[in-house]
């Protein structure tokens, strides 16, 4: 074994053969690809495929524990009013589309100011998460730990290629995926639901009634076929929306493109 270059622990420049100090728009010279010099600068030509930008978001507790309830491929949403004194530059109020429903159509005085459609904003689909913190949350006959859970990292895809539940049956490739709010008759508060266009009405109508009062939200579109295994069914999406947040785990995935 050749054991020279443990002697030199600085790391290897990296060889690009192609793209490396290629000027733009500039053919190499037949034969000289071989040739050409490593670069370490910033002017390597790159070509970036499926980039996805993610935003690391610290949620703020509900009482109800909802934060602790976010998962992989969640729609999520954050609250952006001023009519209460939530605000912080440390955390934020995040909501799933779940708990979002949930808040929304709640009787509970505490969440009332968490109930106007315009406070809330679509931000993307959440990635992963992590604690906060190495502090270890306090278990039921555990001596020690926190008597509280610890706050929670969100990291959400923001913008490109992610993977979400799928709340939008019968998909092809092409659609868009979009959101509206809908008013309950009997109780006059607000719910927001997936909704698909309808290719056989004129653009921006719906399959769905719309609240006019306010606008759909575009939650991304379909780039590529969708297979059998990711098709959902509307009993299934009925389900997800009456208020168990479990029922979504019976809902397949599928890739999306956000924001492009």
């Amino acid at each position: 074994m050749n054991t020279g270059f443990l002697s030199n622990p600085a790391p290897d420049s990296g060889y690009n053969a192609i793209m490396a100090a290629l000027q733009p728009h500039a053919a190499p010279a037949e034969g000289t690809l071989g040739g050409t010099n490593p670069s370490v600068h910033n002017r390597v030509k790159q070509t970036f495929i499926n980039p996805v930008a993610t935003y690391p978001f610290i949620a703020r507790k509900w009482s109800n524990g909802y934060e602790q309830t976010f998962h992989e491929g969640d729609l999520m949403f954050i609250f952006t009013g001023t009519s209460h004194a939530v605000l912080s530059s440390r955390s934020c109020s995040l909501a799933n589309l779940s708990s979002l429903n949930t808040i929304m159509q709640s009787t509970d005085p505490v969440l009332q100011p968490f109930q106007n459609p315009d406070d809330w904003t679509f931000i993307g689909v959440m990635r992963n998460s992590s604690a906060a913190s190495n502090q270890n949350t306090k278990r039921h006959g555990e001596q020690g730990g926190n008597r509280f859970s610890t706050d929670q990292i969100i990291n959400i895809d923001v913008r490109g290629a992610t993977k979400m539940f799928n709340y939008w049956p019968d998909l092809k490739c092409g659609n868009e995926l979009w959101l509206a709010w809908k008013k309950d008759r009997a109780t006059s508060k607000y719910k927001l639901v997936p909704l698909q266009k309808n290719e056989t009405l004129p653009n921006h109508s719906f399959n769905v009634a719309v609240d006019g009062q306010f606008a759909p939200i575009r939650a991304g579109w379909i780039f590529q076929s969708i297979g059998a295994g990711e098709q959902s069914h509307d009993d299934i999406v009925q389900r997800c929306l009456k208020g168990n947040a479990n029922h979504r785990f019976t809902l397949p995935m599928v890739n999306a493109f956000l924001r492009i």
